[in-house]
């Protein structure tokens, strides 16, 4: 049995929601303190680090020698990655809380304002503006050159799901479901699209025109994206459960309680699979058998605030801490 320990933590001035993205050397975060991070990976020190003029949820992306994230006064920026220097910025008016993503030399977000954005990551000119019927709220995800993302209608009743080609910004398909939201988009097996509906339904999407193709349910209300590895689903609900299940042949693997609702999307460090529960508390299990490896808590809340490099967990909470943890 490996064992998984705390490394290092460090405290910020304020709440940790914002997603995380590392590479050998540092890991990059956002806080509610209006700061954007950068940590040495091995000890925690402090490379540097940047006041923007608003709390930082969105999830960052690298790009070559550049990092690029939002904040929730609607500024995306472009760092340096090595010393934190800016290179450009631009203000798109409304909360910037989705993902980041790259595509060639572009990088992709959406905003509040309905709009998905592309801009060149050299420049503060957007690419394309797509605006879509309602609010965005999933993250967005990417396969063979056509990006996918989830929100709302115009009426805020009903979920939308989009297919839209990541060079242009056209739309491919747009579809509204009966389902009231949906949980972020995963590509499973290049063909569908799995949504996680904020019910108890997974569904299979055809990732060619958005038609539903199959439906999972599951005796609890889902609110954690999809993790997928190979054929396997984990993901968490509001009963504080964790399921794995096996997507092909639809029946759940294991589960476990952890008695407070999950909200991030699980993550898998080699034999083990990593979530986080509203209680704070950060859960490892042999993904295979479900068995528990790992059990630690922190202060508060763990929201959105979990990813993995190599051997490393990092994790984000509520409580204003930023923990590292090594399997060793």
């Amino acid at each position: 049995m490996k064992a998984i320990n705390l490394l290092w933590k460090f405290k910020s001035d304020d709440h940790i929601n914002s997603g995380i993205v590392a590479n050998d050397d540092f890991v990059y975060f956002g806080s509610y303190d209006e700061y954007f991070y950068c940590l040495q990976v091995d000890n925690g020190r402090v490379i540097w680090k940047y006041k923007t003029n608003a709390s930082i949820t969105s999830t960052p992306v690298i790009f070559k020698d550049s990092i690029f994230f939002g904040n929730n006064a609607g500024a995306l920026y472009c760092l340096n990655k090595h010393d934190g220097i800016l290179n450009w910025s631009y203000n798109c008016g409304s909360n910037i809380t989705t993902n980041i993503i790259s595509y060639g030399e572009s990088v992709i977000f959406g905003c509040w304002d309905n709009n998905i954005y592309s801009f060149s990551t050299g420049e503060p000119t957007p690419n394309w503006v797509f605006k879509t019927d309602g609010s965005v709220i999933t993250d967005l995800s990417y396969n063979d050159n056509k990006l996918f993302l989830g929100g709302f209608n115009n009426n805020e009743d009903k979920a939308m799901l989009y297919s839209l080609d990541a060079e242009k910004g056209l739309c491919i398909w747009k579809k509204e479901y009966d389902f009231p939201s949906s949980i972020n988009p995963s590509v499973f097996e290049d063909k569908c699209l799995l949504i996680a509906q904020a019910n108890n339904k997974i569904s299979y999407i055809d990732i060619k025109s958005g038609e539903i193709k199959d439906e999972f349910n599951v005796d609890d209300t889902i609110t954690s994206p999809v993790c997928i590895e190979n054929s396997m689903g984990y993901f968490g609900g509001t009963s504080g459960k964790i399921y794995s299940i096996d997507l092909n042949n639809k029946f759940v693997n294991w589960e476990f309680n952890s008695n407070y609702p999950i909200e991030t999307k699980p993550v898998i460090i080699q034999d083990f699979v990593f979530v986080a529960n509203n209680d704070g508390r950060i859960l490892g299990f042999n993904k295979a058998k479900g068995e528990k490896v790992f059990d630690y808590t922190t202060g508060d809340s763990v929201l959105k605030s979990l990813n993995t490099h190599k051997t490393n967990l990092f994790v984000g909470s509520w409580d204003s801490f930023f923990y590292a943890f090594k399997i060793e």
